[in-house]
């Protein structure tokens, strides 16, 4: 199947997946917001706050929604003009505000795993998230994304090197003149006047800066979520090791946009079916049901434990 095709499908789906999250990560605002048992403590507002930048980040893969290309030794990031209504240089700075979430989504994913470690030890719990100190763990993600977001302007951006590279490719390719696509992208390996490759020291050391937020995250989240590891992590890493390596890529399927734009589908179903609370609430909704009665439970056997994160998943309003 031709390419051109691929690149309509990946369309499509980012369309329909960005319609079903929207829809989806609002509702488990709504039983964030409205179902949250009194002892899920404080993790409610970072649940809260971790679902409402999701559904952010879903509006925006559906106004934005960029393709993912690797191209011999050029991993690259481009949205094409044909589909937006908006001007070139808006569309650049939306795929880079669009990388900038990625950054962000990946520091959320390392907050919930520290908030719930602090839940099981009292010491890391008194020293690093007592009182004002939670605020870091609501900063630390944007701070992320906006680092991320700057580290992909700087060595990504657009150039008439990269452009002349893939004038020809993205034509046969995609059937896109360069000029009809806002991209942002890292050369490792351009070739000279005289026809000699050199490395190119801007992308090697921006990719060294983004793989040492990406690894030294992955490993701690690997025992937290398969999810994120399988959809996000593992073809982030396929992005940029292949152009580093010289690799050409040449996916018939553009998988990796289509992972990115499935995840926030998939990510609020194992909250919204673990936690006993919004599971209760979505059945009650789902058939109409009304609430007949609550049952009080007695916490005190976890040692107040349960107050600072719902007992880290581990207590009985999860379960």
């Amino acid at each position: 199947m031709r390419s051109v095709v691929w690149l309509e499908i990946e369309s499509t789906t980012q369309k329909v997946c960005g319609v079903i999250s929207i829809t989806l990560n609002l509702f488990l605002i709504y039983l964030i917001l409205a179902k949250s048992p009194p002892k899920l403590g404080g993790y409610k507002w970072l649940m809260l706050y971790t679902y409402l930048f999701e559904w952010a980040y879903a509006c925006l893969n559906f106004f934005v929604g960029p393709s993912m290309h690797n191209y011999n030794s050029v991993c690259m990031v481009f949205q094409d003009m044909n589909k937006v209504w908006f001007g070139h240089g808006v569309a650049e700075f939306l795929v880079v505000v669009y990388c900038s979430f990625f950054g962000s989504s990946i520091a959320i994913f390392a907050v919930h795993f520290i908030y719930r470690y602090g839940a099981v030890n009292l010491d890391f719990r008194q020293k690093y998230l007592s009182g004002a100190k939670q605020v870091f763990l609501y900063i630390c993600p944007i701070a992320c994304g906006v680092f991320w977001g700057l580290t992909v302007w700087y060595f990504m951006s657009e150039s008439d090197v990269k452009s002349d590279y893939l004038r020809d490719h993205m034509m046969q390719k995609f059937g896109l003149k360069i000029k009809e696509c806002a991209y942002i992208a890292l050369y490792f390996w351009p070739v000279d006047k005289t026809g000699n490759v050199y490395p190119e020291q801007l992308s090697f050391l921006g990719v060294v800066i983004m793989y040492f937020i990406l690894a030294q995250l992955f490993y701690a989240l690997l025992i937290q979520a398969a999810i994120p590891c399988v959809l996000m992590y593992l073809p982030a890493a396929m992005i940029f090791t292949c152009p580093m390596l010289n690799i050409d890529l040449d996916l018939k399927y553009p998988f990796i946009g289509v992972t990115i734009a499935i995840y926030p589908v998939i990510d609020p179903f194992p909250t919204i079916l673990i936690i006993k609370s919004f599971r209760r609430g979505c059945i009650d909704l789902l058939t109409c049901r009304r609430k007949k009665n609550q049952i009080s439970i007695d916490y005190s056997h976890n040692n107040g434990i349960d107050s600072f994160a719902g007992g880290g998943r581990g207590a009985s309003d999860f379960v």
